[in-house]
């Protein structure tokens, strides 16, 4: 690239070399430069409206979100019709907070470029932001329609859909974006998480167990595949599977909690002990590792210390509900209140 720009550079005062020059000056991440390529291009013709943009774009990446908004609106002042220049103003709103005029922009884009599928995912994550679903769906699915490999829109109808507590359609989505493309990830894991969430633990399984096929190297996979094993009371495997979560993800607090659950219901209280400690040293927030340790101490009758993890526990999650059976609830309160 040291030969190519001297080249550039020796081609004369035109503003497409200038413009070349400064694609590669952004590209390389060098935005000081990038902006004195194109204000010299601008010198030789004002009315470049994509030396503007490009400058807008510059000021961007460098956090300069007034100077990128005004660049913007100058090269929108030339060519209205730039959808990548309201989209820009689009996405600094949204980052300050101004969802309805980022909204707003984000049609102006459309408007300009209607068959833009980016621009729709754009209007749709936006309406998203605000709970307006329905017209987030619609965005989405415009955004879908246009380029059918955007998995990320449908990965928000997913989620939109499971929020309306619409778990058929939110697996049809799914299945849908499976049939474009197997290989595409996390969908396994969120059908999984689906089949999960309908007590289909057999088939979550399945689903996690596909997504290792494709991604072997997945720690959320096999940690995902571990919480699948447990509901089916298969604790061999559960470990087998939570150890190699731990392995790839060695800070995945997660997996060392559920790995000191499976051995709690083994009744290997040293292992699984030593597995909630391992999680909490990873996490002191993680509330099932305090109660797993609540239950050890329990059933060993240390109940003072029992009672300590129960009330961490239940400082992190508030008044929620935790997990314990009965008689070691009233074995425990029962030590409080004496």
């Amino acid at each position: 690239m040291e030969d190519f720009i001297p080249r550039i550079k020796k081609s004369g005062g035109q503003v497409y070399p200038k413009l070349m020059l400064a694609r590669i000056y952004f590209k390389n991440g060098d935005y000081s430069r990038t902006i004195a390529e194109c204000r010299n291009a601008l010198e030789i013709n004002p009315r470049t409206s994509s030396a503007h943009l490009m400058i807008a774009l510059a000021f961007y990446k460098e956090g300069h979100y007034s100077e990128a908004v005004a660049s913007s609106k100058m090269a929108l002042s030339i060519n209205f019709s730039m959808s990548k220049a309201h989209l820009l103003i689009s996405s600094i709103y949204k980052e300050q907070g101004k969802l309805a005029d980022a909204i707003t922009e984000c049609k102006m884009a459309i408007n300009a470029s209607p068959r833009n599928a980016l621009s729709h995912l754009s209007l749709g994550e936006l309406y998203l932001g605000q709970n307006l679903y329905d017209e987030a769906v619609d965005a989405l699915r415009t955004a879908v329609t246009l380029n059918k490999k955007l998995t990320n829109a449908r990965y928000k109808i997913v989620y939109i859909y499971l929020k309306q507590s619409r778990q058929t359609e939110a697996v049809e989505e799914l299945e849908r974006a499976l049939r474009l493309s197997t290989e595409t990830a996390r969908l396994h894991i969120i059908l999984g998480d689906i089949y999960m969430a309908r007590q289909n633990h057999s088939e979550a399984l399945i689903e996690y167990q596909k997504e290792l096929r494709l991604f072997p190297q997945s720690a959320e996979a096999y940690h995902k595949s571990g919480e699948a094993y447990i509901k089916l009371d298969q604790y061999k495997e559960a470990i087998t599977v939570l150890n190699k979560a731990f392995q790839i993800n060695p800070k995945q607090a997660e997996s060392a909690e559920l790995l000191g659950t499976v051995y709690l219901k083994l009744g290997k209280l040293n292992k699984a002990s030593l597995h909630y400690r391992s999680a909490l040293k990873l996490n002191s927030q993680l509330a099932e590792a305090h109660a797993g340790l609540g239950k050890i101490y329990t059933l060993q009758e240390h109940y003072s210390k029992a009672v300590s993890e129960y009330y961490s526990a239940l400082k992190i999650i508030g008044c929620g509900k935790l997990d314990l059976p009965e008689p070691l609830i009233k074995k425990t309160i029962s030590f409080s209140d004496s």
